[in-house]
């Protein structure tokens, strides 16, 4: 079976989405397809920095933020400071 938008069919195989973060910030970076074992074409490789959890959407100002020993998403609002003297 092959899930909308989780995987894509390739020649011969299924690829997983997987979405990637910061390990030091948990500051989402994008989103990749994971490899899979030479070996076991249907067993695929998550790195550390990468969760097959799909981020939330965020409204403008916001960003998500991946919490890996919660294994969840969370949604900040943006803090920009203004620059000094202005």
């Amino acid at each position: 079976m092959v899930y909308s938008g989780y995987y894509r069919e390739m020649p011969g195989r299924i690829a997983m989405k997987i979405y990637l973060f910061s390990q030091e910030t948990g500051i989402y970076q994008g989103e990749d397809f994971a490899d899979t074992l030479p070996m076991k074409p249907d067993c695929h490789v998550v790195p550390p920095d990468a969760t097959t959890i799909a981020p939330p959407a965020c409204e403008r100002g916001e960003i998500p933020f991946y919490d890996a020993a919660e294994k969840r998403w969370e949604v900040r609002r943006l803090s920009v400071g203004r620059p000094e003297g202005r």
